[in-house]
């Protein structure tokens, strides 16, 4: 394409400059990496948190099932996280996402038996609810070690 001018050029590049900023109106960027993330999908814990929300222990609603217990601490901007109980021991950071309005923490360093995904939880009301296993079509298992096909872990107080 050629310009006959500069004022032509001009044009042209203030209007796909005002086509790019319109079509990326969904995205902001990350200011600690600069990465560009769509903002209604990715939620850095700096803001998803007001103070220290999340940080504390979580334990099972129902110790019948199996004796883990989640802790949740920050580490400089970071959340991190360990999961202890009877021959299972994970730690790892924790990522946030956020979908359809509901938030969900991301257990990096813990995945699953049979897909190898992170093992993810709904965070709700100071409650981590993690569904423990799958189904025929989705065979996996978070632990093992818990009979029960969604796992209910409340914050101490």
């Amino acid at each position: 394409m050629r310009f006959n001018n500069n004022f032509s050029f001009l044009k042209m590049t203030a209007i796909l400059f005002l086509f790019a900023a319109v079509s990326s109106g969904s995205c902001v960027s990350d200011k600690n990496s600069g990465q560009i993330i769509k903002s209604d999908k990715i939620v850095s814990a700096q803001d998803k948190m007001i103070g220290n929300e999340y940080s504390g222990t979580y334990r099972l609603s129902d110790k019948k099932i199996c004796d883990l217990v989640i802790t949740i601490s920050m580490d400089g901007n970071d959340y991190i996280y360990a999961i202890k109980g009877n021959g299972f021991k994970s730690t790892g950071k924790l990522s946030f996402k956020n979908s359809d309005g509901e938030a969900y923490l991301d257990f990096n360093g813990t995945l699953r038996s049979g897909d190898k995904s992170v093992v993810t939880g709904l965070y709700q009301d100071k409650r981590i609810l993690i569904q423990n296993y799958g189904n025929s079509m989705n065979q996996y298992v978070c632990f093992k070690s818990c009979d029960s096909k969604y796992l209910e872990f409340v914050k101490s107080e």
